[in-house]
Formats: C-alpha cells, structure tokens, sequence
C-alpha cells in the first residue's frame, strides 16, 4: 500500500504482483456536497476531466499519474459515501457492512468491520436459540436479538467510521489541521505509534463467543483478554492492599492496648529521675525553672 499526499487529494496505490489498483481520492466542490438521500453521480466525461487534471502529479519520484491512467485496463468515478445509518434491520431482514456504516477506505477497515456485524449477528441468534432450542424463534424475538446486535455494534462502528474519514482528509491535507498532522506531526511520532493505535482499534472486535480457541497473545491480546487481565491484575492489588491494611490494624491495635502503660511506665521514669537529680543552681533543671 502506498499514499501520496496532495492540497485537497491524495493517492493510494495497492500494489500487486502483475497489476495495481489506485484510487484518486478529491474532495468535492461545496455545491456538490450531498447528504443521504441524495448522491451525486457522474459521467464518462467528468471522470476523463478529472483524470487530466491529475495527470501531471506525481505517484512516485519516476511516474506521474497520468502515465497510469494512459495503461488502465477499467476506471469508474464514483461518490465516495461515508456514515452510519440509524436504523439496521427491519423484521427478520438485517443489513451489514457498507449497507449501514460506509467506511472510506483508506483505513482498509470496511472489508474488517463488515466481517464483525457477521459475527455479532451469529452470537446473537446463538444465545436467542439457546434460550429455547424447542422451538423456532418469533419475528418479534429475532427484532430483539438484532436490535442487540445494533446496539452493540453501533459506538464501535461510529468510531471506525471516524478514523476512516480523518485518515482521508489527512492524507488529502484538508485544511490547516491536517496539513500540520501529516507534514510535521505523524512523521514526528512515527508510523509505529498509528500501527500500534490501529492494531488496539483492531483487538476490540467481535469474537463468536460460543468457540474456544487458543489465543495465541502477540503484542496485542483481544481486547476482552485485556480487559479480564487488568480486572485480575486489579483485583490481586486490592486484595494486597487488604492484607496490608489487615495487618496495620492488627499491630495498630495491640498498640492501643498497650499504650496506656507506656505511658504510665514513661512517667514514672521521668518522675523518679527528676528526684533523683542533684538540685545544683547549675543545673539546666533549677534554671528552667527559675526562669518561669
């Protein structure tokens, strides 16, 4: 995968071994922003017009843009949607993937996160048959287990949909922000530290969770297994933390019982060498109190 960044577009390239794919990325005009229901929809001549206006830029320090589209085997100019719609299901019909959450797809997560609504979608109808295995579920019981499914997919989705979209404008240099970010700021803190983000962002998916398998833990863990060893790792320093407490009160109380007569020893002492003491005018004692 490669990403070349331009004022208000970018190229991606997916490199192959006997071809490429390419994708021109160009953010619309402002009176040809649509919101759903609408789309907008272009010709054969808009995508050539487009093509030419591209064609001087530079896809790498030898090739430029147009020497790729002169080669192209088929092209299409589209509208490249994204969002998440409101409503998933309707009875027993269901959607997923890009019918209800468009991805751009220069975070290559649209393929990914279709696959999870898939996954989501089998644990829900897995615990609905489970609940009664005598009989086929009702319409009304299969709404509620794929109104379970959208509830659980829809925070996550929305993320990824942002990460999708603020990865497009930044390598497009949409505006001041993200001309800083992808000029001076990402190479700063290294592509290492967004692989790592992604890769967290990626450990949060949906598992099926009616099969075991042995998770083999690199750098990263699923997310759950990251969750149950921070409540474990939690739970064994509170109980720590217990037993110390346990014992400061322990040695804290003999402490109180016995504190009465350490009190009463130390004034005895005192009391008993005071009288024993010399009363010499040169004494410290005779000149404190002489002093009062």
């Amino acid at each position: 995968m490669h990403s070349i960044s331009n004022d208000r577009f970018s190229f991606l390239l997916l490199c192959q071994p006997t071809f490429i794919s390419y994708i021109a990325h160009c953010k619309l005009p402002e009176d040809q922003q649509c919101v759903w229901p609408n789309r907008a929809r272009f010709t054969d001549d808009d995508m050539e017009a487009l093509a030419r206006r591209l064609a001087d830029y530079p896809i790498c320090e030898s090739v430029v843009f147009g020497e790729l589209w002169r080669t192209r085997t088929k092209a299409q100019l589209i509208s490249l949607e994204e969002g998440v719609l409101d409503h998933w299901f309707f009875g027993r019909t269901v959607m997923v993937g890009d019918a209800i959450h468009k991805v751009t797809p220069n975070s290559a997560l649209g393929g990914c996160t279709a696959m999870e609504d898939g996954a989501a979608i089998t644990n829900q109808l897995y615990q609905l048959l489970n609940r009664h295995p005598n009989k086929k579920p009702s319409t009304v019981e299969i709404s509620a287990a794929m109104q379970g499914y959208q509830d659980s997919r829809l925070d996550r989705v929305k993320t990824i949909v942002k990460v999708g979209g603020d990865l497009t404008r930044l390598q497009a240099f949409d505006g001041w922000y993200f001309y800083i970010m992808q000029r001076w700021v990402t190479p700063w803190i290294g592509l290492d530290t967004l692989a790592v983000n992604i890769a967290k962002l990626c450990s949060a998916s949906t598992k099926l969770s009616f099969v075991d398998f042995p998770e083999q833990k690199g750098l990263l863990g699923w997310q759950d297994t990251i969750v149950i060893e921070a409540k474990k790792e939690k739970a064994f320093r509170q109980k720590r933390k217990m037993q110390l407490s346990q014992k400061w009160w322990y040695w804290n109380g003999e402490l109180q019982q016995v504190w009465p007569l350490l009190v009463g020893f130390f004034l005895c002492l005192s009391s008993t060498l005071l009288w024993l003491l010399p009363r010499d005018a040169h004494h410290v004692w005779f000149r404190i109190e002489a002093a009062h």
